[in-house]
């Protein structure tokens, strides 16, 4: 009954017994402790845990670790979920505005499986956070171990943050070679620069760049990115490597 009055009054209730009237309080509770020495048999099987040494000091150490594992879990699982935004948004806007693809296929599984486990592994062994012990006890109804919290901490703050450091790394890159963010935009529209090794007769996998001097465009530095039209210039007669739509698109 006292346990019960307890719960009712939203507490989180454990009980500590070794007799064979213990048993019911030790079932009612949210979690009960039985005397591993001292102990009967019926108090162990209705306990959640059993204290091999009988020294209660052992259930404040138990409930420190458990509390340990339970943030490392978390931590892990916050971690692993943040590099998903940051992998789908290159695709995401190769799909919708035609930027070149920044991260290929075997670039998300090399960030996955050459760089994400080794850090989300490592998290299991953090340390003790400073008020750990100071915490009231987590309320198993609303408190789980993936929330809605966990969820937009990792996908809108974290993953927004890296996918936009990203995309800021990959156009200060392609700035530096002259590609202006500008010319971004639609850049990729007809998946001419998706590289794709079944498709050599039709694709690339680099950008060519054309830049007019002073005397010829009267605009220094005004660059152009075309498509790889070097056999178009070389006097081969070789065959450009793009249909007609693709080069009046051009």
């Amino acid at each position: 009954l006292i346990v019960a009055a307890v719960q009712e009054r939203g507490g989180i209730v454990a009980v500590t017994g070794d007799g064979v009237n213990d048993s019911p309080a030790l079932k009612k509770a949210d979690i009960g402790v039985a005397m591993g020495i001292t102990g009967t048999e019926v108090a162990k099987e209705a306990a959640d845990m059993i204290l091999l040494d009988d020294n209660f000091a052992s259930i404040v150490n138990g409930i420190e670790e458990g509390r340990i594992i339970f943030d490392n879990l978390k931590k892990s699982i916050a971690y692993t979920l943040s590099s998903n935004i940051p992998e789908i948004s290159p695709f995401l806007l190769f799909q919708t505005v035609g930027i070149p693809l920044a991260l290929s296929t075997v670039m998300i599984l090399l960030v996955d499986l050459g760089t994400d486990l080794a850090p989300a592994i490592s998290m299991a062994y953090e340390g003790r956070e400073s008020d750990i012990m100071s915490r009231k006890p987590r309320n198993p109804d609303r408190e789980k171990l993936v929330t809605w919290r966990l969820v937009s901490f990792a996908y809108l703050q974290i993953g927004m943050l890296q996918a936009i450091s990203g995309f800021y790394a990959y156009v200060t890159v392609l700035h530096g070679f002259g590609i202006m963010p500008r010319m971004l935009l639609g850049l990729d529209s007809y998946g001419i620069f998706d590289y794709d090794p079944g498709r050599t007769s039709d694709s690339r996998d680099a950008y060519w760049l054309y830049c007019w001097n002073e005397d010829i465009t009267n605009d220094y530095g005004d660059c152009q990115y075309y498509p790889n039209f070097g056999n178009l210039f070389n006097g081969s007669g070789a065959v450009v490597d793009y249909n007609q739509t693709q080069w009046q698109a051009w």
